[in-house]
């Protein structure tokens, strides 16, 4: 893994995206962290260290169902732990990421994190941090920006969206979601 794949700061991510932009390759960026991706974090350590996964899914399936996309009506706990194999699946698969929560965001961007959010300390720390470094190796062309490049909205010259307003005029854009059905 190459530090070289968690681009910072934010002028540089301006300049990488907007080659990516500009290329003629089809694009698809990743977001990586929130409370979604705590939870596969946890899952992961359950899973590995073979575990009982009831305190996991007590704890964190009613956060991923209600603010992660994760409807389903069935109320069997596997098809939440498929959900979770699904997410790590398309992590995974990242080319382009922008990574989200404050555990990422200190680990490898802690110059682009506020400092009131910067922790040098947190639950399941070497689990955040093997997942993005398994990533990276596993991808040497995968790039990793702070997600407060797209947070920064139109604030300054080197956001996202001044990229999307000059780079995508006249082109085709999907936002789109995975879906499967059961």
């Amino acid at each position: 893994m190459g530090n070289d794949q968690f681009i910072g700061p934010l002028h540089i991510c301006y300049e990488r995206i907007k080659s990516l932009l500009e290329s003629k390759n089809d694009l698809f960026f990743s977001r990586i962290g929130g409370s979604d991706t705590n939870a596969l974090i946890d899952y992961i350590r359950v899973r590995d260290s073979n575990l009982d996964t009831d305190g996991h899914y007590a704890r964190f399936s009613p956060i991923v169902k209600r603010f992660n996309g994760f409807y389903d009506l069935d109320p069997n706990p596997s098809r939440y732990f498929e959900y979770l194999d699904l997410l790590e699946r398309c992590y995974r698969k990242s080319t382009a990421a922008f990574l989200c929560n404050f555990q990422l965001l200190s680990l490898f961007f802690p110059e682009e994190l506020d400092p009131r959010f910067f922790q040098n300390e947190f639950e399941n720390k070497a689990i955040f941090s093997q997942l993005l470094q398994e990533i990276a190796s596993a991808n040497p062309n995968a790039q990793f920006f702070p997600y407060n490049f797209v947070e920064r909205l139109m604030v300054g010259s080197h956001t996202l969206f001044r990229l999307f307003s000059g780079y995508l005029a006249g082109k085709r854009a999907r936002n789109f979601t995975i879906r499967r059905e059961y």
